[in-house]
Order: structure tokens, then C-alpha cells, then sequence
């Protein structure tokens, strides 16, 4: 063999070898070349409308696992922004992007990702968005949330003081939260959001509204269910979505330094079906729940929603079981200025129809002995002279202290009449337009 060819093999056997030694460090011990080369290909990848930092970044040759640390990422605009304390996504068929191709929705078909410590947040709202931990599962069509919580940045002083006009104020939090059927490249392709079924256990919605400050003229108005699903604008569909043993607080603030009114709902079950943005004509979303009102009586309600409606319109029924009236006062002390002395509700129906956000319908209330005292709006007492003399006349001439049907000629079935405030959030305004049907069988 001459010296030429000695020298030529030579070369190609050190190439060879070369290219078979980066190629064994690059699938067995990938994580420096990832961070070198492919970890700034990530973060410059999504151009210059978002930015996004990894702190590092390695892969499982075994399980086909990318890890990455520390993710922050937001936009150019500073409207959105958000950090994951460890995120990694396994089962991407990437290989061949090593030779130019690229990565298509259905290369994540066997994926899983699973993530924690999230934070979302933007300078454009008072809200952020926090988790715990997420996962999902495409070939198994499953998302899992645990710990989300959505709150304020503050406490209720901060998030009230930011605005001269009324707000209203939600904190929600979920310890657990899973759905099935979820038609993840769907989803990726951004041609559908298809869900087959969402279990949410044992959340708890705080809502608070500052009643103390005027409604603003010129903000819009807080969306409703139609208007939530029309502004979707692919197409939604939820077959059935359920809340187990959940709690709710609906609170109002009349002054400063004032106990804000307060109404609660636990033990709450709650189902959902036909939830969809673009439904056919004629068909309608039913929601059900029921639940334990002021700690005292059991609540049930119906809701149907047409799917496919421009306007507010809905129709809700319901019932509440026997209590001990005087269990609301919680809620009545700081906003009527009145006490339930004594008062025995033995049953209440309801049905309202709303077209365009004007409600009307119907209340039937059978109670015995309902005699109230007037307070004092800054002390809360009722031993004043005036309020003794107003609450002597209420319950002498206005109030209606029995209504039973074994008395027809005194038996009252309460109208329900009311157009939404432009201010009225959806809870608002089905508690609201109730509310009117109460005050005319009572008599207040």
C-alpha cells in the first residue's frame, strides 16, 4: 500500500471516527450540545413578538424526554408574561428535524408534558394565574390541573383602590381539576377545542363587588354566557362539565370599614351540558346545581341557555327547602338595614324567563312568622327610637309575615321584574332579578 492511500485512509478513518464520537456524545451525553446549540434555537425561534429563557435544558435518550429549568417567557409588549419552574415533553417524534423537516402537530401524537410552578401574569390586568402542577397526556386525550389558583395581585384594599368606579372582585381556587376527551391536536392544529368531559373538585369562587363606589359609563359591560361563547372563534364544545362538592361567597362592600354583606353557597354540585360556541339553532346549554344556601336551606336551580343566541336570554327555575329565614341576615343587616327577628320558610319556587336582559317571572314563598327590626345603619342596633317606631310599622302594615295558601285571600306569589345593569355580572343579575320577587311577596 502506498503512501498516498495510507494517508488517505488515514484521514477518512479520523473523520469517521470523529463523526462517530460526536455522534455517541450527542446521544449519550447530549445536554451540552442541546444548551450550545439547539437551547438558543428555541428561545430565538419564536421571533421578535415573544421572548423566552431557559435556564437549562437536557434529554433522555431512553425515554425520549426533554427537561427543561426554569422557563420565563413574555411578550415583546410586556402585555403577557409568565414563568414554569420545570417543564419537560416526551414521546415528540423529532428525528427528523435533524435533516431540515419540520415539526408538524402530528409528531406530537404519542406526547405527554408535564410541568410546575406556574405563574401567568400581565401588567393589563389586576389577575395572575398560578399552578402547581399541570399535565398532560395526548395519546391518553387527559389534562390534570392541581392547586390553580386565580387572585388578585394584592389584597381586596389594592385591587378596589385602583379604580374610581365599582369592580368586581373574583378569587377562585381549585385544588383539583382534570379532563377527558380532549382532542389535543385538534387543539395544536388550532381548528377545534373539543372536550369530552371537565371534573372540577372541591373549588372555591369568592366574588366581591365595592358597592360603595359609582358604576363606570363608558367600560363595557361584563360579558355573559352568549356573549363568552360567541367571541370564541373556533369552534368549542364541552359534551359535560361537572363541579363536586364546591363553595361559593357572594359578598358586597356598602362603605369603608364597613362588614361587607355576605350570602354563601356550600356543599355545591354542579353539571353542565351542550357547552358549545357555535350551536345549531335550537339547541340549548342546561346547567343544574344545587346546594347548601347561608348554611340553612337546600338550593336547587336549573338554568337553559340557547347556545346559539345573539342576545342575554335564558330561562332558570328552582327551588329552596325549609330554613330558619332569619339565616340571611348576613346579607340583609348591611344592605336593607333590617334584621330578621323570627321567620320559618317552609318552601320557595321560582321560574324566570329573560329575553334581551329583561327578566320576568314568577315567586311562590310559603313562610309563617316573619317579623323584622330596623338598624341602625352605623351601629347595627335595633333599640333606637326611630328604629323601634320603623320596625313597629313594618311589621304592622308593610310586612307581609305569612304567607300561606290555607289562607288564599292573603296568599301572594311575588312578580319578578328586572333589566340588567350594564354593571351586572351573570351571578349578579340571576341573584338580582330573584331578589325582586322576594321583595314583592314580603312586602319590603
Amino acid at each position: 500500500m502506498n503512501k498516498k492511500v495510507r494517508n488517505t485512509l488515514f484521514t477518512v478513518g479520523r473523520v469517521a471516527g470523529t463523526f462517530i464520537l460526536c455522534l455517541w456524545a450527542i446521544l449519550f451525553f447530549p445536554d451540552p450540545f442541546l444548551n450550545m446549540f439547539v437551547k438558543p434555537g428555541i428561545e430565538s425561534a419564536f421571533g421578535s413578538a415573544y421572548t423566552i429563557r431557559i435556564e437549562d435544558m437536557s434529554y433522555s435518550v431512553m425515554k425520549n424526554r426533554f427537561t427543561f429549568d426554569s422557563v420565563v417567557a413574555g411578550s415583546a409588549d410586556s402585555s403577557l408574561g409568565g414563568r414554569i419552574g420545570s417543564f419537560s415533553v416526551g414521546g415528540v417524534d423529532w428525528m427528523h428535524l435533524l435533516w431540515g423537516g419540520e415539526l408538524k402537530a402530528d409528531d406530537f401524537d404519542g406526547a405527554d408534558v408535564y410541568a410546575e410552578s406556574i405563574l401567568l401574569n400581565s401588567p393589563k390586568s389586576p389577575y395572575a394565574l398560578r399552578c402547581e402542577q399541570l399535565s398532560v397526556s395526548v395519546p391518553d386525550s387527559q389534562l390534570t390541573i392541581n392547586a390553580l389558583k386565580v387572585h388578585p395581585a394584592g389584597d381586596d384594599d389594592q385591587f378596589f383602590e385602583e379604580s374610581e368606579f365599582r369592580q368586581t372582585r373574583l378569587r377562585l381556587l381549585a385544588p383539583h381539576s382534570s379532563a377527558a376527551g380532549v382532542d389535543w391536536i385538534g387543539v395544536m392544529k388550532g381548528t377545534a377545542y373539543r372536550v369530552r368531559s371537565i371534573r372540577i373538585l372541591d373549588a372555591i369562587l369568592d366574588v366581591r363587588v365595592n358597592k360603595d363606589k359609582p358604576g363606570a359609563t363608558e367600560r363595557p359591560s361584563p360579558l355573559m354566557p352568549n356573549d363568552l361563547l360567541s367571541s370564541i372563534g373556533k369552534a368549542l364544545r364541552v359534551d359535560h362539565l361537572a363541579v363536586l362538592n364546591g363553595s361559593a361567597i357572594y359578598s358586597e362592600s356598602l362603605a369603608p370599614n364597613v362588614e361587607p354583606a355576605v350570602i354563601t353557597f356550600d356543599s355545591l354540585q354542579i353539571s353542565a351540558e351542550g357547552i358549545a360556541s357555535h350551536g345549531d339553532p335550537g339547541s340549548v346549554m342546561i346547567l343544574r346545581a344545587q346546594g347548601i344556601l347561608a348554611n340553612a336551606g337546600r338550593a336547587e336551580v336549573v338554568i337553559s341557555i340557547p347556545a346559539a343566541a345573539p342576545e342575554f336570554s335564558l330561562r332558570y327555575s328552582g327551588s329552596l327547602s325549609s330554613m330558619d329565614l332569619s339565616a340571611l341576615n348576613s346579607f340583609l343587616e348591611p344592605v336593607e338595614f333590617m334584621r330578621i327577628k323570627e321567620g320559618d320558610l317552609q318552601e320557595a319556587t321560582f321560574q324566570i324567563d329573560v329575553v334581551s336582559g329583561r327578566a320576568l317571572g314568577s315567586l311562590r314563598g310559603i313562610y309563617k312568622d316573619l317579623t323584622i327590626a330596623s338598624i341602625d345603619k352605623k351601629t347595627g342596633s335595633e333599640k333606637g327610637l326611630s328604629d323601634k317606631l320603623t320596625s313597629f310599622l313594618a311589621n304592622s302594615f308593610k310586612i307581609h309575615g305569612t304567607n300561606v295558601p290555607d289562607q288564599p285571600e292573603s296568599f301572594r306569589i311575588g312578580k319578578v321584574k328586572y333589566v340588567r345593569n350594564r354593571d351586572d355580572t351573570f351571578i349578579q343579575f340571576v341573584w338580582y332579578a330573584l331578589r325582586t320577587g322576594v321583595q314583592d311577596v314580603v312586602g319590603l
